[in-house]
């Protein structure tokens, strides 16, 4: 048990360092292009994506905490309605 909560303390401490900001928001950067750009649409409401790719690489670099905001932030930018997206597509 205590070596799951260091974990999750050194993952809250990645946030101090501007070098795994920078590459975790690049990371994002790419999930929400891969997720615009790389998707199948198989219906309204399923679409196949390899954006996921870019959030494993983020929780496998900065831990669990780190991974968590990160995917948070990255689904909501690449579910944005097309519309707030200038020229895009």
């Amino acid at each position: 048990m205590k070596k799951l909560v260091t974990m999750f303390i050194d993952s809250a401490k990645e946030f101090t360092k501007l070098k795994s900001l920078v590459t975790a928001a690049f990371l994002v950067a790419v999930h929400t292009v891969l997720a615009l750009f790389v998707s199948i649409q198989v219906t309204d409401s399923l679409r196949i994506s390899v954006s996921f790719a870019a959030n494993l690489v983020i929780g496998a670099f900065f831990g669990p905490v780190m991974g968590f905001v990160w995917e948070t932030s990255s689904s909501l930018s690449s579910n944005l309605p097309v519309p707030l997206i200038p020229d895009l597509l």
